[in-house]
């Protein structure tokens, strides 16, 4: 006799499944690669099993363009072409796994994620705020010895590396933000305005400046779209107004935003007169000019991914008269220093047909963090570390089901 509630049971089972691995690969950004990485396997894994026993389930789904994140796994392929040193591209593709991993799990999963999208990123707010929550009561309790360690250039320990880390928790208020002001429908929203003020005010203690232009740039947006919506002006006069000035209490009440603030100058000036080798910003412009001597004798293909980082060593040298072998701080100049026109006009289709065909819903989540990490990709090379590129990911992904969520009649169609 067939057991007909085997197939039911097994997709419980494997929906369960997929809350837990969600749940490592969220802790795992923050506290552990290995448990990130445990994250990645199972939920794949799973999306493979779900394919399997869901026969015909391929053929019903509808947004097949998810799998073009994984173009980014093709350009380190092709830099084989040109690359002597393989090592560093075998560990780009064990970083880079990701890009395979994840999509196919949204794409496989996009039943689910159109229902439990929303419950995942609370989910990653929730991960923020906790890890964020103990960091911020140490710093306040050494709070002089945090001084100090500002005013020499050197940043606050945080769990992951601090700018990705800011980045993280800037992320978490803007979306605790969009919640708060777009979404009317949580019985509980107060709880989500406290923990995106607590948030938000903690990037200011810890001095983390990424995250807190992310997060100012973002809630601007979303008071912007607010009242637009609602056409009542004079309710959002106090909201612009604490945004606004916020910063400049900061700059006079918190030590260590005003340390920050004047070391950051004191970098840029030190930059100017050619003796930034030892400070963080000036290092970030340094990387900026090496890359770009790199671009014109290696305008197709690049230099190749694998020899991106000696063949800046040697621009270092060449322009700066410094010994220095750094990626550089810019995820538009990585691939085209690295893998040439051809890699970056991949990466540009990658990371834009997801944009393109959400662009016509007139949705505002999905294309918020989109003009984020667009702009993030300015200043740091987010997607050549493990975790901020799943960060990238799981965010971009998520936020696309919210999307599709609050426009199911034209996502249908898709």
């Amino acid at each position: 006799m067939q057991n007909h509630d085997y197939p039911t049971s097994l997709n419980r089972l494997l929906f369960i499944g997929v809350d837990v691995f969600i749940i490592t690969l969220l802790i795992g950004m923050v506290y552990s690669t290995v448990a990130m990485s445990i994250g990645i396997i199972g939920l794949s894994v799973l999306a493979i099993l779900y394919a399997f026993v869901s026969r015909g389930l391929l053929s019903t789904l509808k947004k097949r363009w998810l799998l073009s994140y994984s173009l980014i796994y093709v350009i380190v392929l092709l830099s084989f072409l040109n690359s002597d040193s393989t090592t560093i591209l075998f560990h780009q593709l064990q970083m880079k796994s990701s890009f395979l991993g994840l999509p196919l799990f949204a794409f496989v999963f996009q039943n689910k994620l159109e229902r439990d999208a929303r419950k995942y990123m609370l989910m990653f707010c929730g991960v923020a705020f906790c890890s964020m929550l103990p960091l911020v009561i140490n710093t306040l309790l050494r709070y002089d010895s945090f001084i100090d360690t500002l005013s020499v250039g050197q940043a606050v320990q945080t769990p992951m590396d601090h700018v990705r880390y800011s980045i993280f928790l800037g992320l978490a208020v803007v979306y605790l933000a969009y919640e708060c002001f777009m979404n009317n429908a949580w019985r509980h929203r107060w709880l989500l305005v406290v923990a995106m003020v607590i948030i938000f005010i903690s990037l200011h203690i810890l001095a983390i400046r990424s995250g807190i232009v992310l997060s100012y740039i973002g809630i601007t947006i979303l008071l912007f779209a607010k009242l637009l919506k609602s056409g009542r002006k004079a309710q959002f006069i106090p909201y612009f107004f604490v945004l606004f000035t916020l910063p400049i209490m900061a700059y006079f009440f918190l030590p260590g935003f005003h340390q920050k603030v004047h070391y950051s100058l004191f970098d840029y000036k030190k930059f100017l007169e050619g003796d930034g080798k030892n400070y963080s910003d000036s290092e970030r412009l340094y990387s900026y000019g090496a890359a770009i001597d790199l671009i014109p004798n290696n305008l197709l293909l690049g230099t190749g991914i694998g020899d991106l980082k000696e063949e800046m060593r040697s621009a270092y040298q060449t322009r700066y008269q410094l010994e220095l072998s750094k990626y550089p701080h810019n995820q538009y100049l990585f691939y085209l220093a690295g893998a040439g026109l051809v890699g970056f006009l991949i990466f540009l289709i990658a990371i834009g047909i997801p944009i393109v065909k959400s662009w016509n819903t007139a949705s505002l989540l999905f294309l918020l963090y989109q003009a984020l990490f667009t702009l993030t990709f300015l200043i740091e090379n987010i997607l050549e570390r493990s975790f901020s590129g799943v960060l990238y990911l799981f965010v971009s992904l998520m936020t696309l089901f919210i999307l599709s969520k609050e426009h199911k009649s034209y996502s249908d169609n898709l």
